[in-house]
């Protein structure tokens, strides 16, 4: 949960925009990134439950559905993941220039215009 909390807000709002920009027509791996945040913000709700009710505990609905939408997660992440040939991600990455959650990212991108893509 604590890792979770670090990144979860700036990509939330990092969907936020690149929803508002394709006026909500997400397509390819942006609709799959969708789709990640969507699983894992289902399965972060229900394990949020523990931390504020430890002694209460989650259902074994409420585990299989933790389980169902972290590996829906993880497959559409797989997703975004292997669109490298495409290098779709390192394009979203120059159109948010300066957005806080791709800052690493794009400032590496601009000291080595050369470097070549993602494997």
């Amino acid at each position: 949960m604590k890792r979770a909390g670090k990144w979860w807000g700036p990509l939330v709002d990092f969907l936020k925009e690149l929803a508002q920009r394709r006026g909500g027509a997400l397509q390819g791996i942006e609709l799959n990134l969708y789709h990640v945040v969507g699983g894992l913000n289902t399965a972060l709700q229900l394990l949020r439950k523990i931390r504020h009710y430890p002694v209460q505990g989650l259902t074994d609905d409420e585990w299989q559905t933790v389980y169902n939408h972290s590996m829906w997660a993880s497959a559409e992440a797989g997703l975004v993941l292997a669109d490298r040939q495409r290098f779709g991600c390192e394009i979203l990455a120059k159109e948010f220039n300066g957005m806080p959650l791709l800052t690493p990212i794009t400032s590496h991108m601009q000291m080595y215009p050369d470097h070549p893509q993602t494997p």
